[in-house]
């Protein structure tokens, strides 16, 4: 049975493009952590110390002495360490007010030989040519009960016309357990890596009202037996440029591990009211999350994910094995039919320590409603936000398939490969887009010619279209970007 601690302190969120999440992720299929719910993101930094607390017993307990593990484990307890600290302290957890003026400046230059359409990037279209990023965060605490952030970022060109915009940024208040956080941030639902179907941030943050438990519990009496618990809700006002102005956007979820090689989760979002639209008083709003339409206004989707974790055996040339999935059902499809993610992680291959495969499927195509997926009659909008799908960056009538290796060439230098099709169904002929990519990321090692606090990303994709109508032939992308982690 995995025991929880009382967690009542607030702190700020670590933002879904972190790299602290795969460095977890991979500590969890090691078999270093049992009590994460990591498919309900973000999580807090504080709720990511304890799991960071966690692994170091673990690894202290299995003797692990592989260096490549230790450095990702070295790095976290770097990361985190402030609120490690908090979480060991013999004070119950309280630490003093703080605000941290300037924390991970950034610059992001993105090169594309035309314009570039990058997949959960939080909205951010890049022109042709050269693209400018900079930005960094800013977040402090109150006696442990209030917490902000904010993440201005500057671009050039803009799109959209901002230049310089909040990317991110929100007010916190915790309530014992339990939080409300009220501003603009993203959401990620479900397992699944390169994509989720019902909440990713494929589209820009939202500004929205949340009330959640940003640490497990454990529920009494016979439903301790559901494993550590995080429940989650939002509301939300979407942008003013739809059909239905003033539409509103809510979500439920439930997440939970009854077992520490299992963790399931329940999923459900709506979207109602706007312009022209019925009204919807509170009574109406709890009937709604049922799994029909209340009025025939309301815009649903509904999805259970599940992943399940084991360790290989030693004749086996890597160390585990994870298999996901989630399935989500539609509305205007009348719930009947349900599209699956389906994935699977081979966690270090030969059993060095350096090596990670993920293998993964999307499927949005029904047959008998080829385009019946983040679209709707009232709504014809769709399941999107500021014109990008809420929900997996694919968008209707398609499929995916996806595959990524991680390699550690050296403890602090990681490459990655991965490869994708997707293919929407829907039109005659198919559209393909087939993309390659290479990424590099160097964590500096902490001397006099790279000193420890800098990070440098690289990365080049290669897209090809085929039959596609709206993009032909290829692009080619760069991207490089320098943090420095104070």
């Amino acid at each position: 049975m995995i025991s929880l601690p009382c967690l009542s302190s607030v702190s700020t969120n670590v933002p879904l493009d972190h790299w602290a999440y795969p460095a977890m992720d991979r500590l969890v299929n090691y078999g270093f952590v049992d009590s994460d719910l990591l498919s309900t993101r973000p999580v807090s930094r504080l709720e990511m110390a304890r799991l960071v607390v966690e692994a170091r017993k673990k690894l202290t307990e299995a003797n692990e002495a592989n260096r490549f593990v230790l450095a990702t484990m070295g790095r976290l307890e770097r990361e985190f360490k402030f609120e490690v600290n908090q979480f060991n302290s013999q004070s119950g957890l309280s630490s003093p007010s703080f605000v941290k003026p300037i924390e991970d400046p950034y610059v992001r230059l993105v090169h594309a030989q035309d314009a570039a359409d990058l997949e959960n990037s939080s909205g951010d279209l890049f022109a042709e040519g050269s693209n400018l990023r900079m930005g960094f965060a800013t977040r402090g605490t109150i006696r442990d009960r209030y917490a902000f952030y904010v993440r201005p970022e500057f671009r050039s060109p803009s799109l959209d016309g901002r230049d310089a915009q909040i990317r991110e940024g929100y007010g916190k208040v915790g309530l014992g357990s339990f939080e409300i956080q009220v501003g603009r941030d993203s959401l990620w639902w479900g397992p699944g890596y390169h994509g989720g179907l019902i909440m990713t941030n494929n589209a820009q943050p939202f500004p929205m009202f949340q009330f959640s438990n940003p640490s497990p519990i454990l529920l009494p009496g016979v439903f301790r037996r559901l494993g550590p618990v995080r429940g989650f809700f939002f509301l939300t006002k979407l942008e003013a440029a739809r059909n239905k102005p003033g539409a509103r956007l809510s979500g439920i979820r439930l997440n939970m591990k009854p077992r520490p090689n299992v963790e399931v989760g329940f999923s459900r979002t709506i979207m109602f009211g706007g312009s022209g639209n019925a009204d919807i008083g509170m009574g109406d709003y709890l009937q709604i999350f049922w799994p029909k339409n209340f009025q025939g206004e309301e815009n649903q989707l509904a999805g259970f994910d599940a992943s399940w974790r084991t360790p290989l055996p030693e004749f086996i040339p890597a160390r585990s094995l994870k298999l996901y999935g989630e399935y989500v059902g539609e509305d205007a499809a009348g719930f009947h039919q349900y599209r699956p993610i389906l994935g699977a992680v081979i966690s270090d291959l030969f059993r060095t320590g350096r090596t990670d495969l993920r293998f993964e499927y999307a499927k949005t195509f029904v047959g008998e409603f080829p385009n019946v997926f983040y679209a709707h009659d009232v709504f014809a909008s769709g399941y999107t936000y500021e014109g990008r799908i809420i929900g997996h960056h694919m968008g209707a009538g398609a499929r995916e398939l996806y595959a990524r290796m991680t390699h550690r060439m050296t403890p602090d230098l990681i490459l990655g490969v991965e490869v994708s099709q997707e293919t929407i169904m829907s039109l005659d002929p198919r559209a393909v887009t087939g993309q390659i990519g290479l990424d590099l990321t160097w964590f500096a090692p902490g001397n006099w010619f790279a000193p420890g606090n800098l990070l440098l990303k690289a990365g080049y994709r290669h897209e090809r279209y085929q039959n596609d109508p709206l993009m032909n032939g290829d692009n080619q992308i760069f991207d490089l970007s320098v943090l420095f982690d104070f």
